[in-house]
């Protein structure tokens, strides 16, 4: 995976984390091309 591809997944798991904890009635949806990314991307929004 390269580097832009790795800043961009952390970035985007922020913005899905700060909008779920943040925003009342936020409905949030992580799309991701397979399990094991879904996987990945998921660990990375876990706190």
């Amino acid at each position: 995976m390269k580097s832009r591809q790795v800043y961009m997944t952390w970035l985007i798991a922020g913005v899905l984390l700060h909008r779920g904890l943040f925003q009342t009635g936020a409905n949030v949806i992580n799309l991701s091309k397979g399990e094991a990314e879904a996987t990945e991307t998921l660990d990375y929004s876990r706190f």
